[in-house]
């Protein structure tokens, strides 16, 4: 029976689910409860395998552990259903905005959740409790195939689902009386490809054609930007628009974020790790590790997906080594910054190197920084865009071609004759 009038028939039936409209949540977390006790006492391999185990399979499971509680009404076993959806194979109480496309990032603050829908933050209906929340941080973290324990406070998982990158402080570091989750995903924009980028404004297409000479002349390319500004979906259609399919590519990330492999046929992913167990016989891997052993795999060209540690030393010494071609991303907030932000990432990896030798460095290794940023309109609405195309000069300064204006970008210079020869030596 699909209609709920139809028991409207049968006085039992409708004295039943009336019950269960009026207990509400306290009885809907009770069947929640007492569904997950059969699953777990009759089904304990869809618990322990639900990963591996197929989804017809798990649905099935479900649906049979919802059908031994007699609930009488159809609203109440469907929504106890998708509760139990989300907690096996979903993301549990934020399910519905980890799958909804148009939410790109997540944050929940002990029981405060936000979500952020087309550049806007939206403040969402709160978690009941703290001690809910330690159970979404916990639950999480499992399907992640990590662990939320206080001797590893603060790490980053991927979520299995959909590649989504969630940042995790454990609540015994956290001042706000609960866990601190944080969570960006491979939203719209992700998978886009360069016009799709020109369409919504993100460069034009005089831009988009200097880049792409740029690649192809195997030149070395920083894009920059602050936090969630786009940087790794800009270096994907570049990448996608710009590379030839011949070449070895041989990415390097902390995060399988690229997602080169199925695009280029002889792309190697490379992906590091920290130990998420301390308990653990894995290894830590680092960026700098890695790295290193690229260069033993012969690449044509290499691909950081960020630099913030010793793998600046690495680009340094491989960008005037190598044939070029290099590209990479990394936190600067202006171009004017790059030689700094080279210094500081050296200082902190325990290099002391005077900032003339760094300068001397990266004026040498590296032509072009593509800066990308969120500007804000007249209504607050803030827009990913590049903001700057700007070359590394051999003098030491660093030359805008491009720039926004506010309005528009204008060219505001031509690309040097030292990097128009590099270019044309590989056809760009």
């Amino acid at each position: 029976m699909t209609d709920v009038n139809q028991y409207l028939r049968r006085p039992s039936q409708a004295a039943n689910l009336k019950a269960d409209y009026d207990k509400g949540k306290d009885l809907n977390s009770q069947y929640e409860d007492k569904a997950w006790e059969w699953i777990e006492k009759n089904h304990p391999d869809v618990m322990i395998h639900r990963e591996s185990i197929a989804i017809e399979i798990v649905q099935d499971t479900i649906a049979h552990a919802v059908s031994q509680l007699g609930i009488a009404s159809p609203a109440t076993r469907a929504m106890l259903a998708a509760k139990l959806r989300s907690r096996l194979i979903g993301a549990g109480a934020i399910d519905e905005y980890m799958n909804n496309p148009a939410i790109t990032e997540i944050t929940v603050t002990n029981t405060r959740i936000r979500i952020q829908r087309d550049g806007r933050w939206e403040v969402a209906p709160p978690l009941s409790s703290s001690a809910e929340a330690s159970s979404l941080a916990q639950f999480l973290c499992d399907r992640a195939g990590a662990r939320y324990q206080p001797v590893n406070p603060l790490q980053t998982i991927m979520w299995p689902g959909n590649g989504a990158r969630i940042n995790v402080v454990h609540e015994s570091v956290s001042g706000n009386g609960g866990p601190i989750l944080t969570i960006r995903k491979r939203n719209k924009l992700a998978a886009l490809d360069l016009p799709d980028l020109i369409d919504r404004g993100m460069l034009n297409e005089d831009m988009a054609e200097l880049l792409i000479r740029v690649i192809l002349g195997k030149g070395n390319m920083a894009i920059a930007g602050p936090t969630n500004t786009g940087k790794t979906t800009v270096l994907r259609a570049l990448a996608r628009a710009a590379i030839p399919q011949w070449e070895r590519l041989i990415t390097i990330e902390d995060i399988d974020e690229l997602q080169l492999v199925d695009l280029f046929p002889d792309c190697v992913s490379l992906v590091g790790h920290e130990k998420t167990d301390p308990d653990s016989a894995e290894a830590d891997v680092s960026i700098h590790a890695l790295f290193k052993n690229a260069l033993r795999m012969t690449p044509d060209r290499l691909i950081i997906g960020e630099v913030r540690g010793m793998e600046a030393k690495d680009i340094l010494d491989a960008s005037v080594t190598e044939q070029g071609g290099i590209l990479f991303t990394v936190h600067l907030n202006q171009p004017e910054l790059l030689f700094q932000r080279f210094h500081w990432l050296l200082l902190n990896s325990g290099l002391q190197q005077p900032l003339d030798i760094v300068v001397a460095q990266v004026k040498a290794a590296l032509n072009v920084i593509v800066q990308i940023n969120r500007p804000t309109d007249a209504d607050g609405q803030a827009t990913r865009r590049m903001t700057e195309i700007a070359e590394v000069r051999s003098d030491g300064s660093i030359v805008p071609l491009w720039q926004w204006q506010g309005d528009d970008w204008i060219q505001t210079a031509d690309v040097s004759a030292t990097l128009q020869h590099k270019m044309a030596l590989y056809g760009g």
